[in-house]
């Protein structure tokens, strides 16, 4: 069987064709939209109730996280609705094959405020939740998260990969069209990961030097959101060139199990 031999193209192989399945799980907006909500390990809220589970919280302590998450919870429910449109429209533009910049600036601009106001909504919650916790608890959450991170790659690199490859049932010859864009693919998302990345790191400095305020979080949006658009039109355009090497059959497959459920990430 073609695909047999595909399997054993190598653990190398595997983890640059995970590409397929962050397709088929539309994970195209880099970073603000996940299609895995009904996974409890690609649940945002779920991870973090498990790392405070391991800081050795006192009571007051719990109470207050309690709050903030709950409170959290209804807050992103305003957006959720915004979110999936956002996240349909991107997915259509990876489908027809003739995505743009401005295409993919003009979807972003009808989002913008929506976008702002989730981050803002975002890092107050995180800053109250820092606020709680002790220096110690901070460090070890901090250590915990990056943990977390590495096992959902390790996972995501293996698991997802075999349940989208079997689905797809990609042929020799498709394999050979695909790999030559994975490393296009690859430095595409590593390019907006590394800005969001940036955005998190500038907003824990403000949390440890005490310099946090809504509105360094507010300007840090405004003059980060061009350059976000850039990158993310490269993700966009990346995905569209290994979604055209799929058969008809094969992007049916991919845009009727797309993006079921939403559920906002962290920024």
């Amino acid at each position: 069987m073609m695909l047999l031999s595909f399997k054993k193209e190598g653990k190398a192989m595997k983890k640059q064709l995970l590409v397929i399945s962050l397709i088929a799980a539309s994970v195209v907006t880099g970073g603000f939209v996940t299609a895995h909500e009904r996974d409890k390990e690609h649940n945002p809220r779920k991870q973090m109730m498990q790392i405070f589970k391991q800081l050795d919280l006192e009571r007051e302590q719990k109470q207050a996280i309690r709050s903030v998450m709950h409170d959290a919870k209804d807050q992103m429910q305003v957006y959720r609705e915004d979110m999936k449109k956002l996240h349909q429209e991107m997915m259509a533009l990876v489908t027809s094959g003739n995505s743009s910049e401005a295409s993919v600036a003009t979807v972003l601009s009808q989002y913008e405020e929506t976008l702002a106001a989730m981050t803002l909504t975002k890092s107050n919650n995180k800053y109250a939740v820092y606020q709680v916790l002790t220096e110690p608890q901070r460090e070890k959450a901090r250590t915990l998260m990056e943990e977390q991170r590495l096992r959902m790659e390790s996972r995501d690199s293996g698991e997802r990969f075999a349940r989208m490859a079997e689905k797809l049932e990609l042929s020799d010859n498709q394999v050979a069209q695909i790999e030559p864009l994975l490393e296009e693919v690859k430095e595409s998302r590593m390019a907006l990961r590394d800005l969001m990345h940036g955005f998190k790191e500038a907003q824990r400095q403000w949390f440890e030097d005490g310099s946090y305020s809504e509105e360094k979080v507010n300007e840090l949006f405004a003059t980060t959101f061009p350059e976000f658009q850039q990158k993310l039109y490269a993700v966009v355009a990346s995905h569209q060139q290994i979604y055209l090497q799929l058969t008809e059959e094969q992007q049916q497959q991919v845009q009727s199990t797309a993006g079921k459920r939403f559920m906002p990430r962290m920024l």
